[in-house]
């Protein structure tokens, strides 16, 4: 198509001018429009300003780890403090209880000890059972010689497994002493934890 001659630069620059205001309302200009101040200012935020979710998160996580040994070490002093305490006013209610026990019981010479040695001296083994549970709980839940605690917890735990389980009628309740077995074992593993008096210098090594 055949172009006319060329305009005057004078016409050409009016009429440039008269366009301007307009803009580009085809969107002809490849160049992009420029994003307004505000928005451009809302999306520079320092990254320290930023929420710190997931890291909060996980340094909460991690504290918890830090002290879930000691958490779980008291819970278990609990445990033995509440079952101690039944037997602080006397043990003359475990006679019955022993006695009944030893009948039930199924193991092959476990059963015959309990008839012939347990059950005719049982005040002595009641008392021994009491103070047992008495210093375990106290030990564990002050942090004391949190190991050997948990070993002596771990015999007193398994004894009940082996004879006082025997004479609950419902098997999903038994189930109870024989988990005892294992919290027990676990205090074993896991040790005292950051809170514990065994971490004192002034406590005896022997306690700690």
């Amino acid at each position: 198509m055949a172009q006319g001659p060329p305009q005057p630069a004078a016409f050409q620059h009016r009429f440039l001018g008269a366009q301007a205001p307009r803009g580009d309302p085809q969107r002809s200009d490849p160049a992009p429009l420029e994003p307004h101040a505000h928005a451009t200012r809302g999306s520079c935020v320092p990254a320290r300003n930023r929420p710190r979710i997931e890291g909060d998160e996980v340094t909460t996580i991690t504290r918890v780890q830090e002290i879930w040994p000691s958490l779980f070490r008291i819970v278990v002093g609990l445990y033995w403090l509440y079952f101690a305490s039944q037997k602080w006013q006397g043990v003359g209610w475990m006679k019955p209880l022993i006695e009944s026990t030893s009948r039930a019981n199924p193991i092959p010479g476990l059963h015959e000890f309990l008839v012939a040695v347990v059950v005719p001296n049982w005040l002595p083994f009641a008392l021994a059972q009491a103070v047992g549970e008495t210093v375990v709980a106290v030990a564990l839940i002050l942090g004391l010689a949190t190991r050997w605690a948990g070993v002596l917890g771990f015999l007193l735990a398994a004894n009940l497994a082996l004879t006082v389980a025997f004479g609950v009628n419902d098997d999903g309740f038994r189930w109870i002493y024989y988990l005892a077995v294992l919290v027990n074992a676990q205090v074993i593993m896991s040790g005292g934890g950051p809170i514990a008096f065994g971490r004192f210098g002034w406590v005896p090594a022997w306690l700690r």
